[in-house]
């Protein structure tokens, strides 16, 4: 999910490219959610015919936030109103809930728990990073109900934990999952993750968010913008996002926008002052990304693509409709590992852009197979820089793979381990270095021009679903009328 400083992208020598929560707390002080009327709020996000195409959609969780961010932009309160529907085969006694604010350093609280108009009494693991909401009455298959609850957020300063995703760092706000969010197994607690690599395992779901703010201050955030406006000291904005598997809002005083279209895309930049030469060279960076893996993946899902400057200890984080890249990456006088920070910025923008595809529209287990998106990524990256420059050019970044490989002496170590299963060295040169260079040895057995047939029907069959590793060799397999058994155990499985 993350390109971290300490696994920077190496782009060998082609630089000559152009361009802790305990009983429940008081009430929030958040005024009630906007209401959900329906899908036809989402006009003008998603193409007309998502919900035909996939009528499941209409199952999907549905989360109504309505947030205020105090004058210090450390702390806000919320109330959260979840539409749950019972995906599983079976009956759920209980929803689960992570509250990764609580993981890396925040203070995240609950209050006025509710399910339907019973109030529950909220249980928390050891931390406080996962709250159980025991239900009234088993949830049935198919089965919907309704949750309601009240919290408050003190964001950590100045902190590298979680990559200081959800921190105040340099006069920004930076809020990652901000919120109690249900995983893709919604009564499952899982255990806590190693410092490096990702876990989030989140269905897709839909957002309606209403976010109040100090007027002198500038909210970035994925989706459509249904309507803002200000009232005295206060800003307020309500936004739509979906199918989306997580929210991230960004929030500065001295954030500055630019934009661009990209044929029916809006891409919108936030960024501070004096980034501006940098935030029009990741825009030009996001524009040809979106064009090449449309025309490679199918078409970019959504109406609107937002990017956004923060002072992040990593160099990009992706997220559903925004890409988060490290503000350290927009001063083009610096460099970081002896490459400037320019070649950098563009590389890791391609990267962010390309799990919209592979990690957003296709869902997958980051923590149990992160190859499944980060290698996809990297690969797609590559495709970029080939789209865009040409062979000569693009063979710097794919030899960037095999530096990577080497920092583990090329040792065959399977590409489809675990996070936890990897030294954090490991992680990067493997599923970094080494997975791309499997996605290369399996388009040469499959053939180019089935291997680009099978990336597309690869995006459009799992489009908002969650595919696994059997899913995609089986798909493999049936595209190329091929075994792949061998190419697989020899790449993929320990």
């Amino acid at each position: 999910m993350k390109i971290r400083h300490g696994s920077a992208i190496l782009l060998g020598i082609f630089l000559l490219l152009p361009g802790c929560s305990k009983a429940q707390a008081p009430a929030a002080a958040a005024p009630k959610p906007p209401a959900w009327t329906g899908f036809s709020v989402l006009e003008g996000l998603l193409p007309e015919d998502e919900l035909a195409r996939r009528p499941e959609l209409a199952d999907a969780p549905v989360y109504l936030l309505s947030l205020d961010i105090a004058d210090s932009l450390t702390e806000l309160s919320g109330r959260l109103r979840l539409f749950y529907t019972n995906r599983e085969k079976r009956s759920l006694n209980r929803l689960s809930f992570f509250l990764f604010p609580n993981l890396v350093g925040g203070r995240l609280e609950i209050g006025n728990l509710q399910v339907g108009e019973e109030p529950v009494t909220p249980r928390f693991n050891r931390r406080s990073t996962w709250l159980h909401a025991d239900l009234p009455r088993p949830l049935a298959p198919g089965e919907r109900t309704e949750l309601s609850l009240s919290y408050s957020l003190a964001v950590p300063e100045d902190t590298l934990e979680g990559y200081g995703s959800c921190a105040y760092t340099e006069g920004v706000l930076s809020l990652a999952h901000a919120y109690p969010t249900v995983p893709a197994v919604p009564d499952r607690e899982l255990e806590e993750p190693p410092e490096h690599g990702d876990f989030l395992y989140n269905p897709a779901a839909f957002y309606r968010v209403r976010v109040s703010l100090p007027a002198d201050a500038i909210l970035a955030f994925p989706g459509v913008e249904l309507d803002s406006g200000k009232q005295g000291s206060r800003r307020s904005v309500d936004f739509v996002l979906g199918p989306a598997r997580d929210l991230y809002l960004a929030a500065g005083r001295d954030f500055e926008t630019r934009s661009l279209d990209a044929g029916p895309v809006r891409i919108t930049h936030f960024m501070r002052r004096g980034e501006e030469a940098a935030a029009e060279a990741a825009l030009d960076t996001a524009r040809s990304s979106l064009e090449s893996f449309g025309r490679r993946f199918g078409p970019y899902p959504f109406s609107t693509l937002a990017l956004v400057s923060v002072p992040v200890d990593a160099l990009g984080i992706e997220y559903p409709g925004i890409i988060v890249n490290s503000s350290r990456l927009y001063d083009f006088a610096s460099s970081y590992r002896g490459l400037p920070a320019a070649v950098l910025l563009e590389s890791t923008t391609a990267h962010e852009a390309a799990h919209q595809w592979f990690y957003s529209l296709v869902g997958s287990d980051q923590r149990s197979e992160p190859w499944l998106d980060e290698a996809l990524a990297q690969y797609a990256a590559w495709l970029y820089y080939l789209d865009r420059y040409g062979e000569g050019p693009a063979r710097g970044f794919y030899n960037s793979f095999l530096q990577r490989w080497e920092r583990v002496e090329r040792r065959p170590i399977p590409i489809g381990l675990a996070v936890d299963d990897y030294t954090d060295t490991e992680y990067g040169a493997i599923v970094y270095g080494r997975g791309p260079l499997f996605l290369s040895a399996l388009e040469e057995r499959m053939g180019q021009e089935s291997f680009a047939r099978f990336l597309q029907t690869y995006c459009e069959r799992f489009r908002w679903e969650i595919a696994d590793g059997m899913d995609f060799r089986k798909l493999a397999e049936e595209i190329c009328g091929c075994s792949l058994g061998d190419l697989f155990s020899a790449w993929v499985y320990p």
